[in-house]
């Protein structure tokens, strides 16, 4: 008579174990697949706002925008949680449409997934009003210094594309962080003055329009009004000493370092005339 043979418990636990010595290898693999994809969409992003940049700057006489107004506009104090705020999104109120939203419209173009990730997870940004749900809606951020005056500022400052003699390394639109960039390793904790809340990114110690913004060497260091977000390559534990997706004036897209913004933000050398 033929018997049916059931598993035993050894047999069992043996089985479970081997599943689970799979999983080990196989979801750090996954895991790094994901972020790559992540980094696929998010450099695909930025190509996306360079080449929007560029379609304005042939229809303006090669101006370029207001970086406050550039994709969203900002012209009030109370913008701190405009990068998670619904009801500041220009589809719902197109009163907040920047001067390029008709370039590039709605949709996930305007978020990097993995600052997603990041900026849903961790303290509220400085100034956070609780009733408005942190649900990413933008992160990248036009640099203030080629476009750079407020509404509110009397000092108008416009360049020109001709005006820019190293493309190459002036970078056009990048990330922000929605949280104080404070790397592990650094000695002076004032690093980065101010967190994401508008669609220009102050790369430097003083706003593009003030006295001496223009005077500093390139190698000058922190602390910056804007930097450069810092949550590619690196893990949640470490969301400061990571890099940032930049897209520069030639349209390359490249990783940066924050403690390098300075260096990539000033596009002359010295302040033009306004």
């Amino acid at each position: 008579m033929k018997r049916n043979r059931a598993f035993t418990l050894i047999e069992l636990l043996v089985v479970i174990a081997i599943i689970g010595l799979l999983l080990a290898i196989i979801m750090p693999s996954l895991q790094k697949a994901k972020l790559a994809v992540e980094s696929v969409i998010c450099r695909s992003n930025l190509r996306q706002y360079g080449m929007a940049g560029k379609m304005y700057l042939d229809d303006y006489n090669s101006k370029f925008p207001n970086a406050w107004d550039s994709i969203f506009k900002s012209r009030d104090p109370n913008r701190g949680c405009q990068w998670h705020d619904l009801s500041r999104y220009p589809d719902n109120d197109s009163s907040y449409a920047g001067t390029l939203w008709s370039y590039i419209g709605a949709g996930d173009v305007h978020i990097c997934p993995t600052f997603k990730r990041f900026a849903m997870t961790g303290e509220p940004h400085p100034g956070h009003v609780d009733s408005i749900p942190i649900d990413p809606l933008f992160c990248y951020s036009m640099n203030a210094f080629l476009g750079g005056f407020e509404a509110t500022n009397s000092k108008k400052l416009q360049l020109s594309m001709s005006q820019i003699k190293a493309p190459t390394r002036v970078f056009f639109f990048a990330e922000e962080n929605g949280w104080r960039f404070v790397p592990d390793h650094a000695e002076d904790p004032i690093r980065y003055r101010d967190t994401l809340n508008d669609n220009a990114l102050c790369g430097g110690p003083k706003l593009p329009y003030e006295a001496g913004a223009w005077d500093l060497p390139l190698t000058q260091g922190p602390p910056y009004r804007d930097c450069f977000g810092s949550f590619h390559k690196t893990t949640m534990q470490k969301r400061n000493d990571g890099l940032a997706n930049a897209v520069f004036l030639d349209n390359h897209v490249d990783l940066v370092d924050p403690e390098r913004t300075y260096y990539y933000t000033r596009p002359l050398d010295s302040a033009p005339p306004m």
